[in-house]
């Protein structure tokens, strides 16, 4: 009994992340995650894989700030984690180019998100 208690337990608490709202996700701090390859190694296999099993709290919330990027430009974003997004989005696609297709692959299948905001992005550093 206790273990189906502890998997409803644990089932309610992945529901309420899912459902909080990303500006009270917090921030993470973008600039050491990518001074360290092990952590973005770990990162970007977070974001590419579809589950969350291989995902710190730091690469969940990554992943929700680029889901929510596509999704409406990350409207409920804060200031601090959207200027940390497009750090890692202008690092990703200069220095490690070969997972931009992959990102956008995952992210951005049929190119909306690219055609609808890629000027801007690109004059911020982002290449596509």
């Amino acid at each position: 009994m206790s273990r189906l208690t502890l998997v409803v337990v644990l089932a309610c608490v992945g529901l309420v992340a899912a459902q909080t709202p990303v500006s009270q996700l917090g921030s993470v701090d973008i600039g050491a995650l990518l001074a360290d390859s092990a952590k973005l190694e770990a990162l970007m296999k977070c974001l590419l894989d579809d589950s969350d099993g291989s995902c710190t709290a730091d690469g969940k919330i990554v992943r929700r700030l680029a889901e929510e990027t596509v999704k409406n430009n990350c409207a409920g974003c804060t200031e601090p984690q959207k200027a940390e997004f497009l750090k890692f989005m202008v690092y990703i696609s200069n220095e490690k180019p070969e997972f931009v297709p992959k990102m956008n692959s995952k992210y951005d299948p049929t190119g909306e998100f690219r055609a609808k905001h890629g000027d801007a992005y690109r004059a911020k550093g982002v290449k596509f």
